[in-house]
C-alpha cells in the first residue's frame, strides 16, 4: 500500500463513520491513522541509537586454528525494534562454521546475515567461530544496517564502516635439520676476519698480561704449567639466518604467479624460519613481493627475540604475489647491508642464470649460502659453489617439511 493510500483510506473510513453514524467504522479510521503515524515514527528513528560492534577473539590466526568473532548490538532508546538485519561483508576465503553465507557483491567477498529482535535498551551478543583454512591479510567488514516498522511499510538502512583485520598465517611445517651449507651450520662459527672474541670458542690458554682482568685466568693451565695463565678465544661472527624469498613463479617477474607454488614458497620460509629460532639463532625475512599493509617489500632484519616468529608469519601472511623487482635486484641491492658472516638461505620456485649469478657475487661478499626450491622447478646446472635442495610443492597434505 503507497503512502498517500494509508493516510487517504482511514479518512474515508472516518467520515463515512460520521455520516452513516456507524461508529465502527469511525474507529476503525481513528485507529488505521494512528497505526500509520506509528509506523512513519518507528520508520523514522528505528536506527537511531543503535549501536553496532564486532570483536575478534585474536588478530592473528595461525594456519587451520579457529577464533572467536563477536557481534553486539544494542538499542539505546524506548522504541523496541521488531526486527533488524545486519549484512556483513566477509571473505569468502575464511570459512564462518554454523552460520550461513551468501554471495557478496565481489567474487572474493560473501555477506553474513544476522537478525535480530531488540526491546527498548536491549543489548545482544552473538559468537561466530571462524576457521583460517587460507593464507592471507582480510578484512570483516562493513557492515549495513536494515530495520523498520512491524508491517514493512517503512524500512531504513545505515551502514557502518568500522572494520576488522585479520592475518592468518602460512602453515609451519616441522624439520628435522636446516638445509644450510655443510660446514657453516647456522650459529656461530669461525671467522677468516678478526671480529671479536667469542667467549663460547675457547681456543687455548697463553701468558697473562699485566692489566688484564682475573675473569678469564685460565686456572687449569695456571696449576699446569707453574705461571698464570690466561684464557684465548677464537675470533667469530655470528652466522644470522637470512631467508631470501623470491615470489616470482613466472618469467618475466609481472607476468602473474602461479598460486599453489607461490602459497608453497611462503610455507617453506614459514617452516625454515620458526625451525632457526628455535634453535636459537637470529632469523631475518626478506622478500621482492609486496606486503599488503605497506605495499612495499619484505624487510626483516635478524633476530632472536622471543616476537619475531611472529613477526615473521605475519609479513608472510600479509605477502601478497605481486612482485616488485626480479629477485637478482633484491640481493643486489640488500646484501650490503646484512652483517659480515651472515648465512643467506635462497627460498625460490624459480632458478635460472640471472639468480645464479646474483648467488655467487653474494658467496664472493664473504656470505655463506645455500638454496631451497621446489621440486617442480626445472633449474639450470647449478655451481658445485651453491649448495641446494628441493621440496615438494605439495604442502597441503603434508605434516613434515622434508629435503631432496
Amino acid at each position: 500500500m503507497t503512502s498517500p493510500a494509508r493516510v487517504f483510506l482511514p479518512l474515508v473510513l472516518m467520515v463515512f463513520g460520521g455520516l452513516l453514524g456507524n461508529r465502527a467504522l469511525l474507529l476503525l479510521g481513528v485507529l488505521l491513522i494512528l497505526l500509520a503515524g506509528l509506523s512513519a515514527l518507528w520508520g523514522r528513528y528505528c536506527l537511531q541509537a543503535v549501536s553496532y560492534v564486532r570483536r575478534l577473539g585474536t588478530t592473528h590466526l595461525p594456519f587451520g586454528e579457529e577464533t572467536d568473532l563477536w557481534i553486539e548490538i544494542e538499542n539505546v532508546k524506548p522504541l523496541p525494534l521488531a526486527w533488524l538485519e545486519a549484512e556483513e561483508e566477509f571473505p569468502s576465503q575464511l570459512t564462518v562454521r554454523g552460520h550461513p553465507e551468501v554471495a557478496g557483491p565481489e567474487g572474493t567477498r560473501h555477506l553474513l546475515e544476522h537478525r535480530f529482535t531488540l526491546r527498548a535498551y536491549e543489548r545482544l551478543k552473538r559468537r561466530c567461530v571462524i576457521r583460517g583454512e587460507e593464507r592471507g591479510a582480510y578484512d570483516i567488514g562493513p557492515t549495513v544496517l536494515y530495520s523498520g516498522d512491524l508491517f514493512g511499510f517503512h524500512t531504513r538502512s545505515r551502514r557502518v564502516e568500522a572494520r576488522e583485520h585479520l592475518v592468518v598465517f602460512p602453515k609451519v611445517l616441522p624439520l628435522q635439520v636446516l638445509p644450510t651449507q655443510a660446514g657453516r651450520p647456522v650459529g656461530d662459527y669461525r671467522s677468516p676476519r678478526r671480529i671479536l672474541e667469542d667467549p663460547l670458542l675457547l681456543a687455548g690458554a697463553r701468558e697473562y698480561r699485566a692489566g688484564e682482568g682475573l675473569r678469564h685466568v685460565h686456572w687449569k693451565a695456571t696449576a699446569r704449567r707453574g705461571s698464570l695463565q690466561t684464557k684465548s678465544y677464537d675470533a667469530s661472527a655470528s652466522a644470522q639466518l637470512v631467508l631470501m624469498v623470491n615470489g616470482q613463479t613466472l618469467e618475466p617477474y609481472f607476468a602473474g604467479t602461479l598460486h599453489e607454488r607461490f602459497e608453497a614458497l611462503l610455507v617453506t620460509a614459514a617452516s625454515l624460519a620458526a625451525a632457526g629460532l628455535r634453535s636459537g639463532h637470529p632469523v631475518g625475512l626478506y622478500s621482492n613481493a609486496i606486503v599488503r599493509s605497506s605495499r612495499d617489500l619484505t624487510r626483516l632484519s635478524a633476530s632472536r627475540h622471543p616476537s619475531q616468529l611472529v613477526r615473521i608469519l605475519e609479513a608472510l601472511g600479509e605477502t601478497t604475489p605481486f612482485v616488485l623487482v626480479p629477485f637478482e635486484k633484491l640481493l643486489a641491492a640488500e646484501v650490503p647491508s646484512l652483517p659480515y658472516g651472515a648465512t643467506l638461505l635462497v627460498v625460490t620456485a624459480l632458478v635460472n642464470d640471472r639468480i645464479l649469478a646474483a648467488m655467487l657475487n653474494v658467496r664472493r661478499r664473504g656470505h655463506p649460502l645455500g638454496m631451497v626450491f621446489l621440486e617442480e622447478a626445472t633449474p639450470p646446472s647449478i655451481p658445485a659453489e651453491i649448495p641446494f635442495h628441493s621440496v615438494d610443492p605439495n604442502w597441503r597434505g603434508r605434516e613434515a617439511l622434508e629435503f631432496a
